[in-house]
């Protein structure tokens, strides 16, 4: 094994997955499910389509094979690879099968789609249809007992509106963290580790980046922050809330 690879297993890119879909408000998984005579790594909703989603560390071809396998019983069938072995995989190969990919790192907020596939050619709406009733039944069990991988908290996402230059900022990977003034609207209890972000432009629902809340410190004499005295003015006594958040390259299911 790779030593990049030696502390992440497949097992644990599974768990990614599945917290990933389970913290989206309209996405839901559940791990090595039963189809078939055999399991599927990962079966997740995202809106109204059934998504199966084989993990490997780095064996590519292996998991276009089972992908390949899982079309009649998916809307669309995905590979999910490390993030840092994805650059491996070949793309023409998973347009010929009708495989998508999805690149995952070290947290839940890393997932995203970097190859979206066709439906699946091979469908079985009956089977899809057994599959997602499966969800209403035994995935409203697990998450009842609190048991369901990455199951989102009562919080909804948070939203955070931006200024075109803090918006593009994000969305290149300059800046990872948002500063406001701590409060009743911003604090540790708001802006828990894990909570979903939602970073828009403005108000409106066209710009928007989706992420998770990785830390929450607060900042005393905060007026040497970046864009602070634009925002905010040179007021004595403030403290700043700083939240570092986490952005998806691209949003996994629909957005809000």
């Amino acid at each position: 094994m790779d030593q990049k690879n030696s502390a992440i297993t497949e097992a644990m890119i599974e768990e990614i997955i599945a917290r990933h879909f389970n913290s989206l408000p309209e996405g839901q998984a559940m791990q090595q499910c039963p189809v078939y005579e055999r399991r599927v790594d990962v079966l997740a909703l995202s809106g109204a389509e059934l998504w199966a989603i084989e993990a490997k560390l780095s064996d590519w071809r292996r998991a276009v094979q089972q992908a390949f396998i899982n079309l009649p019983a998916s809307d669309r069938s995905f590979i999910a690879i490390w993030e840092p072995n994805v650059g491996r995989v070949d793309l023409a190969v998973l347009d010929h099968y009708s495989v998508g990919l999805i690149s995952v790192g070290t947290s839940p907020a890393t997932c995203a789609i970097v190859h979206m596939p066709s439906e699946s050619p091979h469908r079985n709406s009956i089977m899809i249809d057994r599959l997602k009733a499966r969800f209403a039944t035994e995935g409203a069990k697990l998450r009842d007992a609190g048991k369901l991988a990455g199951a989102p908290s009562a919080k909804p996402p948070l939203f955070i509106p931006l200024k075109r230059a803090f918006f593009d900022a994000f969305e290149r990977g300059a800046k990872t963290t948002e500063y406001r003034i701590y409060g009743p609207r911003w604090n540790e209890s708001t802006c828990p580790v894990g909570r979903p972000v939602v970073l828009s432009l403005g108000y409106g629902k066209a710009h928007r980046l989706h992420g998770t809340i990785r830390s929450f410190t607060r900042m005393k004499r905060p007026e040497k922050l970046p864009g602070w005295i634009e925002c905010y003015g040179a007021g004595e006594g403030r403290v700043a809330a700083c939240i570092e958040i986490n952005v998806s390259r691209e949003p996994l299911g629909h957005p809000l």
